[in-house]
């Protein structure tokens, strides 16, 4: 996701200059897409194809016993997270942007820092404060009680939202910096409030930015497996998990997954839909007009900032530093080597296998015409929108049918080559993570001149070398930087690592699952911290990349000779 980011928009970023191909090599092209997209189309039919074997009485116990509380749960965790993030998300991007306090600098960016921080990581911390015996209940227990206990439902909701809301904040910090000093000061020529000017001018006019965050925060919401783990808060992901490890009733897990996965679908569309026919303009005036507030509000706004990100990454960071330094052993040391190295080489293995896929991908696609473009990138994205539980369920059916029919050609018989083993896998991370790869590479492929490619070819230079000498080399940052955010992807990914995994083979993320669903949290922080540190290199890679696009304001004068960043506060 934080490569999704790094575009400042979530639509499909395609080259406006399709080459002319010979039919033969357009029929190659879309042969070679067919089978790079393959392993993300069998499995998502295979779910739909679950439904053959529907039995109405598993069905019927579900609903009397189950549905209507995993719906609830469900809608009650997205509606509280699709809120309080976006609150959050909005007011701390509008007071950055917009208003001087102490220490603005600093926590500008420190307030994106909650995206390296796993939600389940987060989530086993807020569970030691909030939690029966943690600091919070020590505090008011000797009060309130048993009344003071917070319940399952509010610590999910507040954990995601404190992971999820950096995504709101970015689109619309940068939406705001775009929209133009013009617009707002005539805003307040014409009598309104500058709360005013906020509701009714700067909101309306970053809806498309603040819709993309929210959307990409409901999805990641909506698809966490870890965090509701920890509380016990059953949603239809664990129900996924619990239906196919708990019953051992594959079928009907599978049939549950595909409901999962057809209402994220449902969610993107409702989404697109919504701004399908909307158009914002701007004058393309970057310099932002910032106000200089009273002395209490401005310690007010600093204050409100400061304690977001103590909540959201200092004090976890901290509480994970405090419980690591009470457990070090060597005994820990070496196991955390040991869960280091399997992590570092499955997603070492997994970003390596997915690069070449995605440059091919991009490499077609740009040299393909017509609507299909759009399709194409679409297919690679759908992994991305797939809950992880959902995901393995699929391809588990679909690595089974596939180990099932190389038995049966006698080659292979008494083997299984997929599944439980690291080649299964990694087909499961290439299906999950081919759109982090995908999307950095294509935002750096379409800074690229046509000219450059067209002068190439002008010397002679066939489509291989022109690639190869020319367009790779120049899209190289972003490249590395969907390198490494899948690699960091792949090392968080929890629920498809914890199905899938050959036996032994324990990461950094299915260990903190086994530690927190057996309370042990303190031994759960060696992990965690190490994930924690392993997500800052791509936010610490956005936060550059963003500086550098981050337009340096240029001093005005309107027709008063005022200085216009001013002029209308």
């Amino acid at each position: 996701m934080v490569a999704a980011l790094e575009t400042g928009r979530d639509e499909q970023i395609v080259a406006p200059h399709p080459l002319s191909l010979p039919s033969a090599h357009v029929i190659g092209s879309y042969a070679l897409l067919a089978c790079l997209l393959l392993p993300i189309v069998i499995p998502l039919l295979w779910l739909l194809g679950s439904w053959v074997e529907f039995d109405p009485l598993i069905w019927a116990h579900f609903y009397d016993t189950q549905l209507a509380r995993l719906v609830s749960n469900t809608l009650f965790l997205l509606v509280g997270v699709g809120i309080l993030a976006t609150l959050l998300g909005v007011l701390s991007a509008w007071c950055v942007v917009r208003y001087e306090f102490p220490f603005k600098r600093p926590l500008e960016w420190l307030l994106v820092l909650p995206l390296a921080v796993p939600a389940y990581v987060l989530a086993f911390v807020m569970e030691g404060w909030l939690g029966v015996g943690g600091v919070w209940y020590q505090f008011c227990a000797p009060w309130f009680g048993r009344a003071c206990e917070v319940s399952s439902g509010f610590k999910a909701i507040s954990t995601l939202s404190l992971v999820l809301y950096p995504y709101v904040y970015l689109l619309a910090r940068v939406a705001f910096l775009q929209q133009s000093p013009r617009i707002l000061a005539v805003s307040r020529t014409l009598g309104l409030s500058a709360r005013a000017v906020f509701w009714r001018v700067g909101l309306p006019l970053a809806r498309p930015a603040i819709i993309a965050g929210l959307a990409l925060a409901l999805m990641e919401a909506a698809a966490d497996f870890g965090a509701v783990s920890v509380f016990n808060y059953d949603t239809f992901t664990t129900a996924v998990y619990k239906m196919w490890f708990g019953l051992f009733n594959l079928p009907a897990a599978t049939q549950l997954a595909s409901v999962l996965m057809s209402a994220m679908f449902l969610l993107v569309i409702i989404e697109r839909m919504s701004r399908r026919r909307l158009r914002y303009e701007s004058d393309n005036s970057r310099t932002a007009a910032v106000k200089t507030l009273r002395s209490w509000l401005r310690w007010a706004v600093s204050l409100f900032l400061c304690l977001l990100t103590l909540l959201a990454f200092v004090g976890p960071v901290v509480q994970l530093v405090i419980w690591a330094s009470q457990v070090y052993d060597q005994g820990t040391v070496r196991r955390l080597l040991v869960l280091l190295e399997h992590t570092a080489a499955l997603a070492s293995l997994a970003a390596l296998i997915i690069l070449p896929g995605a440059v091919v991908l991009l490499a077609i696609q740009r040299s393909l015409a017509g609507r299909l473009n759009h399709f194409w990138l679409e297919m690679a994205n759908l992994g991305y929108a797939i809950p992880g539980t959902v995901l393995a369920v699929a391809i588990m059916l679909s690595l089974n049918s596939v180990d099932a029919w190389m038995a049966s050609t006698g080659w292979f018989k008494g083997q299984t080559w997929w599944v439980g083993g690291i080649a299964g896998l990694l087909v499961a991370y290439w299906v999950r993570f081919l759109s982090v790869m995908v999307r950095p590479t294509a935002a750096s492929l379409v800074t690229i001149k046509p000219s450059l490619g067209e002068a190439a070819r002008t010397l002679g230079a066939s489509e291989f070398s022109v690639w190869w000498r020319v367009y790779l080399p120049l899209a190289l940052p972003g490249i590395f930087t969907g390198l490494l955010a899948a690699f960091v992807e792949v090392a968080k990914e929890m629920p498809v690592t914890l199905l899938l995994r050959p036996f032994g083979w324990d990461t950094l993320a299915v260990n903190i699952y086994e530690l927190t669903s057996e309370g042990e949290w303190h031994r759960a922080a060696w992990p965690g911290l190490t994930l924690v540190l392993l997500g800052l290199i791509p936010v610490y890679l956005l936060i550059r990349r963003s500086r550098g696009r981050e337009p340096t304001p240029v001093a005005r004068r309107d027709a008063f000779g005022r200085s216009e960043e001013n002029a209308f506060v």
